[in-house]
């Protein structure tokens, strides 16, 4: 019973210290994901410790996927930014485009408004011209053409009685002179007439009145060229 004992125990002790040198260490999935033997400090670390290497491994993963993750947000706020600068670029290229055309526009309405004004000015020119030489032409036709003749008398009607370059006399007490202004102090009239270049003339108030140079019968005012004549008291002078 001894020896079985002893031989049992001997067994016993063989088997545990062969036991012993077989132990090997657990495995586990490492962060790399590849199995691997926990070391023996691993094995003996508390659950606390145990506990810390995971988040330590975990916080070690999420900061390697947020590297991952960053250059692909950076990306797209890279493209995002580009994409608004062109869009900005072609606003502006559009805005200048607009803006040239409307330069061009307001130049083109400019020339149009200065070439009208000028030819407005030319034809104001024009027409000032034309009148005055109308009234220049008219003025000359007059003073051509015939004798205006301005007599001043207190009488209220005037007629004058003339004779052309033929001798041909008008009826007595000859033709009517229009009244075209009063003198000042109201002692006179001035009347006016129209008569051929040259004439023989006396004036009258159409009753017995008779105004004529001298005092002898068949004296007669004379005029020999046209103009513009004022008879006044007996004198008969040219104006122009």
């Amino acid at each position: 019973m001894s020896s079985h004992v002893l031989s049992t125990r001997g067994c016993s002790s063989s088997s545990l210290l062969s036991s012993r040198r077989r132990t090997s260490y657990p495995l586990f999935l490492g962060s790399s994901g590849v199995f691997r033997k926990k070391s023996l400090q691993e094995v003996r670390a508390s659950p606390a410790d145990a506990n810390k290497n995971d988040n330590a491994a975990a916080t070690s993963g999420a900061d390697a996927t947020t590297q991952e993750e960053m250059p692909v947000e950076v990306m797209d706020m890279f493209r995002e930014a580009q994409q608004n600068i062109l869009e900005l670029n072609r606003s502006r290229l559009v805005a200048l485009e607009e803006l040239q055309l409307a330069r061009a526009r307001i130049e083109d309405l400019e020339e149009r408004c200065l070439e009208a004004e000028r030819k407005a000015a030319e034809a104001s020119a024009m027409l000032v011209q034309g009148s005055a030489g109308t009234a220049s032409s008219s003025s000359s036709s007059q003073q051509t053409s015939g004798v205006t003749l301005r007599y001043i008398t207190g009488w209220e009607e005037a007629y004058v009685h003339y004779a052309d370059a033929e001798g041909q006399w008008t009826t007595p007490p000859g033709e009517q002179m229009t009244k075209v202004d009063s003198k000042e102090d109201g002692k006179g009239n001035v009347f006016e007439v129209s008569l051929p270049a040259s004439a023989n003339f006396v004036v009258n108030n159409g009753g017995g009145d008779w105004d004529q140079p001298g005092s002898g019968h068949g004296a007669n005012y004379e005029v020999k060229e046209p103009g513009v004549y004022t008879l006044s008291k007996g004198e008969l002078k040219k104006d122009r």
